[in-house]
């Protein structure tokens, strides 16, 4: 158990078994080391120096390096006013648009459109690991990403750079397919044409929903298999408006 880091409390003597120590790391020789635990409301430092024989306390509020002179650790202390803001994007203004999510295991394409030099790259991170990229012109770039990389359990952000440094970053959300329903209507043209129009609605783990939509021509009694986004629909119509049947069709 710990002490509560955002606090500008200071760490009493019957806490300090709940604090957080650091250390200058062990001579390889002596066996030397210093474990050390520093409150900046007070800037107050313990210390315990330690060697085969054992340990010796000390502290005080003189500056870190007389306690722990091998110490390469910066130290904050997070304080109680602090403030929190939800943040989906950092940096360079990125736009993603019309792509809201990915879909978990399903190939994608993503347009990205920001402010930045021409030859930036645009990265799509998993989390933290490259998994595809494109380059800017004239501020637009197309992230093509293969179904394999596409993991619900995962995060995912695209990271926009020029060169080694970081233009801007923004959070791309995966979702996984909860349903998906097909629809399909009839109307009547002229002559013995009909336009049918077959619509599969995919319901997501977000609670958002993404229709694809296919419009034909067919005639009379017209029953075939039709490509819907990345659905195929066997529908089977009779006369002027019936649809007999509707449903996707199994690979």
């Amino acid at each position: 158990m710990t002490a509560p880091l955002r606090t500008d409390t200071t760490i009493g003597d019957s806490a300090l078994d709940r604090a957080v120590w650091f250390n200058t790391g062990i001579d390889p020789d002596t066996g030397e080391t210093t474990l050390f635990s520093h409150t900046g409301s007070n800037n107050y430092t313990y210390a315990l120096h330690g060697s085969e024989n054992g340990f010796v306390g000390q502290g005080g509020t003189a500056p870190l390096e007389e306690y722990a002179a091998a110490s390469s650790v910066k130290l904050y202390e997070y304080v109680s006013d602090y403030s929190y803001e939800d943040l989906t994007s950092l940096g360079a203004e990125i736009s993603l648009d019309p792509v809201e999510r990915i879909v978990s295991e399903r190939d994608a394409n993503i347009p990205i459109t920001a402010d930045v030099p021409d030859g930036s790259k645009a990265v799509l991170k998993k989390d933290g690991v490259s998994v595809a990229s494109s380059t800017f012109a004239n501020g637009k770039a197309v992230i093509s990403v293969k179904g394999s990389d596409v993991d619900a359990g995962a995060n995912y952000a695209v990271v926009v750079y020029d060169g080694s440094k970081v233009l801007g970053v923004v959070i791309l959300p995966v979702v996984t397919v909860v349903s998906a329903t097909p629809t399909a209507t009839v109307k009547k043209l002229n002559g013995n044409q009909k336009r049918l129009t077959v619509t599969v609605t995919e319901e997501y783990s977000d609670d958002s929903a993404e229709p694809f939509t296919e419009e034909v021509l067919i005639r009379n009694n017209a029953a075939d298999v039709y490509q819907v986004g990345p659905y195929k629909v066997y529908v089977d119509t009779k006369g002027n408006n019936k649809i007999r049947k509707c449903y996707i069709m199994n690979e």
